[in-house]
């Protein structure tokens, strides 16, 4: 799917993501490349529903999680559509990197 997406055929790419999906709906890689084929095509909407799904599943930390709620920033700064104006997970802020101990270390 991910293939025929960069080929740019978008209709064979959401036919082998739906297989997927329907044999798996919690596959990370077919929902993201779903809500990227529905970014694409202007359905925020849809997309933003299934970003937050994405976030919930993978954690602000993994990738998936990281370009989800980076596509719900962009939808939250919208030009004020519906789905634009619904609340967004606390979940979604961005992560910051863990304060690490480093004074036993030669030279700290």
């Amino acid at each position: 799917a991910d293939v025929e997406s960069r080929r740019g055929n978008s209709a064979k790419a959401a036919e082998l993501y739906q297989s997927v999906l329907a044999q798996n709906p919690s596959y990370l890689p077919a929902m993201v490349g779903v809500a990227d084929q529905k970014w694409a095509s202007g359905d925020k909407k849809g997309a933003l529903v299934l970003y937050r799904r994405i976030l919930e599943q993978s954690g602000a930390g993994s990738t998936y999680g990281q370009r989800a709620a980076a596509r719900l920033q962009q939808g939250e700064s919208g030009k004020g559509s519906p789905a634009s104006q619904t609340a967004e997970p606390a979940t979604a802020a961005p992560v910051e990197a863990p304060q690490i101990d480093t004074t036993d270390l030669p030279g700290h």
